[in-house]
């Protein structure tokens, strides 16, 4: 005779199990996996029969070719194959992403980023001339200004104690600068009406595209 004790532990576990066969019920991959079952059963069907057409052919035993497979191309129409395809997405939508595919689109989400920046800065470095005092913090009016040369200086230290090839963190790196970039693009009027400002200016966007180009060329990504 079972105890209340037992009895309220079999209830639990039944209601555990009941909720992952529930799950499973819903999960929209169990009717693509039922149709793609059926889709490939179809297809051994046919290779089945090609398979016993060439039994007939070489004059060995029926079954024998699909027992032990054969050597010749095998056809699948397109639109069976596309059939399959489009399952194999289904199936695959609810399927967790691996370390290195969100790894690898992090990278394309800072690559883009980057770039982007990179298109920004060089409408104003074209055609303008540049001093080569490089940058003159005291002539800094905004505090856009001295938020990005500082998280420059430190990118630029970080990247300089990097090793050669690390380029993803080289990218990491660079990529930490876009907010501030942002900050100063939208909020310094960078074509001063005083000479000295403007150049200021220039320079610092010319240090930070200067660090980008130790690496990328933008213009063959």
């Amino acid at each position: 005779m079972w105890n209340d004790k037992v009895v309220s532990k079999l209830k639990v576990s039944t209601q555990i199990i009941q909720g992952v066969i529930d799950q499973l019920n819903e999960a929209p991959e169990k009717a693509a996996i039922s149709d793609l079952i059926k889709i490939l059963k179809e297809i051994d069907g046919n290779y089945q029969y090609e398979c016993e057409a060439i039994d007939d052919q070489i004059g060995t035993d029926d079954g024998k070719l699909y027992e032990i497979g054969m050597n010749n191309e095998f056809y699948i129409e397109g639109l069976t194959w596309h059939k399959i395809s489009l399952l194999l997405r289904v199936m695959g939508e609810g399927q967790p992403k691996s370390e290195r595919e969100l790894y690898d689109e992090k990278m394309s989400v800072i690559i883009n980023d980057m770039r982007e920046c990179d298109k920004v800065i060089s409408t104003f470095l074209v055609h303008q001339i540049i001093d080569n005092n490089g940058v003159d913090e005291n002539l800094f009016e905004f505090p856009e200004e001295e938020i990005l040369y500082n998280e420059y200086k430190l990118c630029k230290s970080c990247i300089d104690n990097l090793e050669d090839g690390d380029y993803d963190q080289y990218m990491i790196a660079l990529s930490s600068l876009i907010p501030s970039i942002n900050s100063f693009l939208n909020n310094v009027k960078i074509m001063s009406d005083a000479l000295n400002l403007n150049s200021n200016r220039l320079n610092i966007l010319r240090s930070i595209k200067a660090l980008y180009e130790d690496v990328f060329d933008f213009s063959n990504m």
